[in-house]
């Protein structure tokens, strides 16, 4: 999910194998926003670190798990339009 130019979508939809399977739709964006990361949380204890059984999202406008071994990066997308293939 890079961001790419519209003269460059084809090769995309050519080349990725999970384009080729599946139906897309072609989204502008003009905000996207990093919302931040989610992933496995860490915790300390008495008996040693366990781990979260979910992933655990933690913004990055209030973080609140400093021991969160990231898997995902998320956006918020704002101002979106969808857009035709060229």
């Amino acid at each position: 999910m890079p961001p790419l130019c519209a003269e460059h979508v084809h090769v995309s939809l050519r080349q990725c194998p999970f384009l080729r399977r599946t139906e897309h739709t072609l989204l502008r964006v003009r905000k996207p926003h990093i919302h931040g990361p989610s992933g496995t949380l860490y915790r300390l204890t008495d008996h040693g670190w366990h781990t979260s059984q979910e992933d655990v999202l933690t913004p990055y406008d209030k973080p609140q798990h400093p021991a969160l071994l990231a898997s995902r990066l998320h956006l918020e997308l704002r101002h979106v339009t969808v857009v035709d293939a060229p």
